[in-house]
């Protein structure tokens, strides 16, 4: 996933997408062994980059899953009270709007429910029964939620290696500003 020196990363956390960056204790060594500051410099750099854009993915992940976690709880507290009508025994139709379209609704009357449909993307729909309706959106819900808990530990640990990240490039950066001085100096 990452092709940034290896220098410059150490093992990774249990379960974890995110690279753990190391921080450069002594700038002159790591400078003297890679070639230079400017490499060191571009490692440094693209490593930051990598890390920007897995933040950029994270983020909009964990959006996702917590755009999904509404409807998820709309349709299981639907699927909830419907089963409670079962339960009653109750056979009065039941009048309800549903959309047809972007901004196009219908109401209909719905009588003696016994099935529902689930619509699972990708123009698919599948008839579930009440009880395997709710197994399954209760399933989701736990790992729609589940998924959101391990990508703000992964978000965290990002934000930790960017910022030793940051801090390693201001090293170098100063490093390379310390070099030139004492070479003006030399003159």
């Amino acid at each position: 996933m990452f092709s940034v020196a290896s220098f410059l990363l150490e093992n990774t956390l249990e379960n974890s997408l995110v690279p753990a960056a190391k921080f450069l204790e002594d700038i002159d060594k790591v400078v003297e062994e890679h070639g230079g500051i400017s490499t060191v410099f571009q490692a440094l750099e693209q490593l930051y980059t990598r890390y920007k854009i897995l933040d950029s993915s994270l983020s909009r992940q964990k959006r996702s899953f917590q755009d999904k976690i509404p409807d998820l709880t709309n349709a299981l507290q639907v699927i909830r009270w419907l089963r409670s009508l079962e339960e009653r025994e109750q056979r009065e139709p039941i009048e309800t709007t549903f959309e047809l379209a972007d901004n196009i609704y219908s109401t209909a009357l719905v009588k003696n429910p016994q099935v529902v449909y689930l619509w699972l993307g990708a123009n698919v729909m599948v008839e579930y029964s009440f009880e395997e309706a709710e197994y399954l959106l209760k399933e989701n819900l736990d790992g729609a939620r589940d998924k959101i808990q391990q990508l703000e530990k992964d978000l965290a640990f990002l934000r930790e290696q960017m910022t030793t990240t940051e801090v390693n490039i201001s090293r170098v950066y100063t490093a390379q500003l310390k070099k030139q001085a004492s070479n003006v100096a030399s003159f």
